[in-house]
């Protein structure tokens, strides 16, 4: 059974693998609705008719976006989670790892032999 988990920890949560591409796809097409109806906008400063008919479209398409993303944020990976950190909000101990670095310019000296 999976725990309840209020919107700011959800929001906080890794986002479920499937709803990935969703988010990134609704996020992409509000950007694109806020893009169009700020031309529409600069065109209508200018005394350039808009449509009616395509601006309700382009915010009705915005809305659904807008929506599609607000939910696919809330989704949560529950096993990403269980490995990330216990569910109450306490980091787990991670294991140690080492790192060689190759590369390094100035090599480490050894340290001394214990007596």
């Amino acid at each position: 059974m999976y725990p309840k988990l209020t919107v700011l920890q959800r929001l906080k949560a890794p986002t479920s693998k499937f709803f990935r591409p969703i988010l990134r796809v609704s996020a992409t097409v509000v950007a694109l609705v806020i893009w169009l109806l700020w031309g529409q906008a600069l065109l209508a400063t200018d005394g350039i008719p808009f449509p009616d008919h395509l601006r309700s479209a382009i915010e009705l398409s915005g809305a659904i976006a807008l929506t599609a993303a607000v939910l696919s944020m809330l989704t949560v990976d529950y096993e990403q989670l269980r490995k990330d950190s216990v569910l109450d909000g306490i980091k787990t101990a991670r294991p140690y790892k080492a790192v060689l670095k190759l590369d390094d310019p100035k090599p480490r000296k050894a340290l001394p032999p214990i007596k």
